[in-house]
């Protein structure tokens, strides 16, 4: 709760990740050296905290992949990366593990909004629905899409994860209000115009005239 408060306190006051790239200009070539950094890790399915939650770059043993990233690597080929890390302050370093999980939700943010962009810009797409259990046993649906991409070299169809929802409701209503909010509501994909087909992998609730009528109607 005492971290949830912070993190809430940071957006109330302007003091998210977002706003503190406008501060300061040292902040700017900082927050790209912690966005790229994120972002390979990520990428790579790499985990980024050691034994301890640590925030110390000089505190190796406990640091991690993503403080041994800095210490290890990049403060060897940029010296001058090195001095900035030591005149940030301390609530500006962006090494606790709250701020790396904020810089992942923004990231994830941009890959959303870009996945949706692409499909709008294309109009025909596919959408597609899988469900799995988390360690919880709470049933998450997968909502993935497929359209034509002419950003590809001479343009190809592209299949993109565009998010992963709670799935409280596993009826037909409920699958299609997930998609209806994740692609309407959220990232103004139009449903009436664009479908083309979709696919629920092993959703038995979907098939049928009954779930078909759900989402053309």
């Amino acid at each position: 709760m005492a971290k949830w408060r912070e993190r809430e306190y940071r957006q109330n006051h302007g003091q998210s990740v977002k706003n503190l790239i406008k501060v300061n200009p040292q902040y700017k070539i900082w927050l790209k050296t912690v966005f790229n950094t994120t972002k390979y890790l990520v990428s790579n399915g790499q985990p980024f905290r050691g034994n301890e939650e640590n925030t110390n770059f000089n505190d190796q043993a406990s640091g991690g992949l993503y403080l041994n990233t800095f210490t290890d690597l990049l403060f060897a080929q940029d010296p001058n990366l090195e001095e900035i890390a030591k005149q940030l302050p301390k609530n500006a370093k962006y090494t606790s593990p709250q701020l790396q999980n904020e810089v992942i939700e923004t990231l994830s943010q941009i890959v959303r909004e870009t996945v949706a962009n692409e499909c709008k810009k294309a109009k025909l797409f596919t959408f597609m629905m899988d469900g799995t259990s988390d360690h919880n046993n709470r049933e998450m649906e997968g909502i993935a899409l497929r359209y034509w991409n002419d950003s590809c070299k001479g343009g190809g169809i592209v299949e993109h994860l565009i998010d992963f929802k709670l799935a409280e409701d596993r009826s037909a209503k409920g699958l299609l209000g997930i998609a209806l909010s994740t692609l309407v509501d959220e990232h103004d994909i139009s449903f009436t115009d664009g479908v083309v087909s979709n696919t629920f992998d092993g959703a038995s609730v979907m098939s049928g005239e009954k779930g078909q009528l759900d989402i053309f109607n």
